[in-house]
């Protein structure tokens, strides 16, 4: 991978005032942050594109007024500043790359959701994200696919990763069509009881014409 050096720096955000259960839970996962952050050498320096540069494509942002404009790149730019500040603060990274993402750039959104599930392995919504990503807005389906599998390797109760993959195969990835079914019923055998896979593959079945299933 090309993240491979020391951290770069041990600050951590100020998370703001909270009421007393809530700055206990609070407080917990800045110990955890901290944790992280007094080992340097598992905390790998971030070497993608400037996180607080503002690169919107155009055919993405003119369809945004100025002021939606202004609010995101102003936004970009207060997440990209905090991010390079303390690089531990996922939630930060996250926003830098959904917004990157809303204005289009989406070198820069893959570079903060990659920095995630380097530093943040079980941050499913990351991988998620990376695989909707590479599904609609590059089109780059292997990668979707790898991402997606990452997801429900990393979380194999969380529906939501059994769904994309499934609308991936049947929408998109043609070479794997048949496979939109296939990864339905994983998810079935991890939740049985699930409404929405269900639902789903009726769906596949009858895009297929596979009514005897």
């Amino acid at each position: 991978e090309e993240f491979n050096a020391p951290v770069l720096s041990n600050n951590i955000i100020d998370k703001g005032s909270a009421s007393s259960s809530q700055a206990t839970d609070e407080q917990k996962r800045m110990e955890g942050e901290n944790e992280i952050a007094q080992k340097p050498n598992e905390f790998p320096l971030y070497r993608g594109r400037d996180p607080a540069e503002v690169r919107p494509l155009e055919t993405v942002i003119a369809r945004l007024s100025d002021e939606q404009k202004n609010k995101l790149y102003a936004d970009i730019r207060k997440y990209g500043e905090m991010v390079k500040k303390s690089p531990e603060y996922a939630t930060g990274w996250l926003q830098v790359a959904i917004l990157k993402k809303n204005i289009g750039d989406y070198e820069g959104a893959a570079d903060g959701w990659k920095y995630v599930v380097l530093t943040r392995p079980n941050e499913i919504v990351a991988f998620q994200n990376l695989g909707d990503l590479y599904t609609g807005s590059v089109k780059n389906y292997p990668e979707a696919e790898k991402y997606l599998r990452l997801a429900i390797k990393t979380d194999p109760k969380q529906v939501r990763s059994y769904l994309m993959l499934s609308e991936l195969y049947g929408y998109s990835y043609k070479e794997k069509e048949s496979q939109a079914d296939d990864v339905l019923q994983e998810g079935l055998a991890v939740n049985p009881q699930d409404i929405a896979l269900h639902k789903s593959l009726a769906d596949v079945y009858e895009r297929q014409g596979n009514y005897a299933a």
